[in-house]
């Protein structure tokens, strides 16, 4: 299984990530590198904290302790 955190951007804070998760079940996107068969756990789904920068440099780390494994960037989808 791998683990993964998505980081959107601030604009969209109140998302509740419909179209991120739809995109990881179908393999879309910045999804689609993963095989269909893979399962995937999303362990972090956080904001960018806004412009500019905001919390984005603390979001990787507290995503790495809880399990965030994968070193590919996911987009956001919006």
């Amino acid at each position: 299984m791998k683990k993964i955190g998505i980081i959107i951007c601030g604009r969209y804070q109140d998302c509740g990530g419909g179209k991120c998760f739809r995109a990881i079940r179908e393999r879309v996107g910045g999804f689609s590198h993963y095989p269909v068969d893979e399962q995937l756990e999303v362990v972090g789904y956080s904001y960018c904290g806004g412009c500019p920068r905001g919390n984005i440099e603390y979001v990787p780390e507290e995503m790495k302790k809880n399990g965030k494994e994968d070193k590919k960037t996911i987009e956001a989808y919006n």
